[in-house]
């Protein structure tokens, strides 16, 4: 019987801005889901107050800023590995 052999794709964390109906935020996470659920308080409802998710390269950081606890790692940012089937 042959084995299956399992790809592994790396995902590097992002900075993402997420404008709301009143404020902007900046998270860095593994993807736009991912950051919107980092936020503090976050709840689906705020969906309905969502006006874009935005992955920035780069860019003025004037609103707040939230880095997601698994993207956090000793020195720095750490990549996330996926297994794909």
């Amino acid at each position: 019987m042959e084995e299956k052999k399992k790809k592994y794709k790396t995902i590097r964390p992002s900075l993402f801005k997420i404008e709301m109906e009143y404020s902007v935020y900046y998270a860095v996470a593994y993807d736009a889901r991912h950051a919107l659920e980092s936020l503090p308080n976050y709840e689906s409802r705020d969906l309905e107050q969502l006006k874009g998710v935005t992955n920035l390269t780069g860019g003025d950081l004037r609103g707040y800023v939230f880095i997601a606890s698994e993207c956090l790692g000793a020195p720095g940012l750490v990549d996330k590995i996926k297994v794909e089937s």
